[in-house]
């Protein structure tokens, strides 16, 4: 038996106010929700297709023409959340990429600082620590930042490290060699060094007199509990 009229209105509606308490409330939840050992979320993803189907065919099925505008809405809401929740997850997979990336970078340099050390009996001198290092890097890229793809180096050194032998460190896996840095080819020095806003999801990267590398926030760093050595004392 065919429906009248009035009854696909009161059905249209009642779709898409189930539509909006699914949006405001299971939306939420369900984007959280992602395949173990993955970054993919394909829950929320599904639910917001699903929404935007179901609306998209109540305001061609339903008569009235307000309820096609409530269904248009909705379909039209439903879809712009899904194309602004796929546009977060992209830009934040991208900066996980980068991170991930110059993290790499990172522990490259830490390597050929710890070659360096092995081949001169001390780390290269501050002013040209990155001509120093270069018979020590595979590719000229390592110096470059993926997050700032314009500078020809994206880190900077610790000038305490300058000659400084490995007896003269007391603690070489907390002294600081290289870190994330916006100064350019060369560029030395200590925190002040640092990029004015973190590049790495609210954090920089730091490599160590010993060549191991960590990813650290601002708090961490410049806390009054830092862990983290700027001279070799």
């Amino acid at each position: 038996m065919a429906l009248s009229d009035r009854a696909k209105s009161a059905v249209g509606t009642a779709i898409a106010l189930c539509s909006v308490l699914l949006l405001l409330v299971v939306f939420p939840i369900s984007v959280r929700v992602r395949i173990p050992g993955t970054d993919y979320r394909p829950l929320g993803y599904a639910l917001e297709a699903v929404l935007v189907a179901v609306n998209a065919g109540v305001a061609f099925w339903v008569r009235p023409a307000w309820t096609k505008v409530l269904g248009s809405l909705v379909a039209a809401t439903c879809l712009l959340v899904l194309c602004m929740t796929v546009a977060s997850n992209a830009q934040r997979d991208s900066a996980r990429l980068q991170r991930m990336a110059c993290l790499h970078n990172t522990k490259d340099l830490a390597l050929g600082l710890q070659m360096y050390l092995e081949d001169n009996g001390a780390f290269p001198l501050a002013g040209s620590w990155c001509d120093e290092l270069l018979p020590y890097t595979i590719h000229r890229d390592w110096y470059r930042c993926p997050a700032a793809p314009a500078l020809d180096c994206g880190y900077a050194y610790n000038p305490a490290l300058s000659s400084a032998t490995r007896r003269a460190l007391s603690d070489a896996s907390r002294s600081v060699a290289v870190f994330d840095s916006d100064r350019g080819w060369n560029a030395a020095g200590g925190l002040e060094l640092l990029t004015k806003q973190p590049r790495h999801l609210g954090g920089d990267h730091y490599g160590f007199a010993d060549g191991h590398v960590e990813w650290a926030s601002r708090q961490q760093v410049l806390g009054k509990q830092s862990r983290y050595r700027w001279t070799p004392e």
